[in-house]
Formats: C-alpha cells, sequence, structure tokens
C-alpha cells in the first residue's frame, strides 16, 4: 500500500499561523529533501547526503509514520513540511519525537 499519500484529503490537517504552514509531504516533494540533505551546512548538524530515489523512499516512511499515528494516537515520527504560508514553497521540516 502506498502510504506516502493520503487517501482521503479532507482529513489531512494543515496547521498554519498565516506565516508559515505545516503540511503532510508528498512525493513531489523528494527534490526539495535531496536537495537539502545535501547542503553541506544542514549535513553539519543533520542528515546524510541522499538521492533524490532516497528522498521519496524517507518520504514514503514519513507517510507510514502517519498512518501509524492516525491508528494509534501517537504522533512520534510523523514529520511536517513547513511552507510558507502565502506561496506554499518549501522551508524545511520539522517533527515530533517522544525524547522523555
Amino acid at each position: 500500500m502506498d502510504v506516502s499519500e493520503p487517501r482521503d484529503e479532507s482529513q489531512v490537517a494543515v496547521i498554519s499561523d498565516d506565516v508559515v504552514a505545516l503540511r503532510r509531504w508528498s512525493r513531489g516533494d523528494a527534490e526539495f529533501i535531496a536537495e537539502a540533505c545535501n547542503d553541506p551546512a544542514i549535513q553539519r548538524y543533520s542528515s546524510p547526503a541522499l538521492s533524490s530515489g532516497e528522498a521519496a523512499e524517507l518520504i514514503e516512511s514519513f507517510g507510514r509514520k502517519w498512518t501509524g499515528f492516525v491508528e494509534s494516537g501517537n504522533p512520534t515520527g510523523v514529520a511536517f513540511a513547513v511552507v510558507d504560508a502565502a506561496s506554499g514553497e518549501l522551508a524545511g521540516l520539522c517533527g515530533v519525537d517522544d525524547w522523555s
């Protein structure tokens, strides 16, 4: 089952403060993730370099975390795309983890 895209768009929440919005990742975002993960400034603190294919696989894993959240109520591992609220342009990634 392909879980990277929601089955029912009406159940997908977008959180926004009219400056930025948090939304679910989609397959079309893979190139953004690949480019970001290949930025030396980001690699210094975060992820290793990823190809576009590996970024697409990462988005698939994000989708599985969303499905798990819907089924269990546990948001650990859920990742949001951070976008400019006015333009929709991708700006980054944020997520939820249980570090306690």
